[in-house]
């Protein structure tokens, strides 16, 4: 099931991927793709901007 987010959902993404970001190489990538698993799981990326604006940050964090 999907939904939009709500503040407190925003805010509790963006520290974690901020932490993840932040983090050692070991397991960055990893981390990255659970989180936007995460994202798409939980969240309506199509039509929830800020969900889908962080799952492409992850993407490209990912990719680089």
């Amino acid at each position: 099931m999907t939904k939009e987010i709500t503040t407190g959902e925003m805010n509790e993404l963006t520290q974690r991927f901020n932490q993840i970001i932040g983090a050692g190489q070991t397991f960055k990538t990893k981390r990255l793709e659970t989180f936007m698993d995460d994202i798409d799981r939980n969240f309506d990326i199509n039509n929830d901007k800020y969900a889908f604006r962080m799952y492409l940050a992850a993407m490209e964090a990912v990719a680089n």
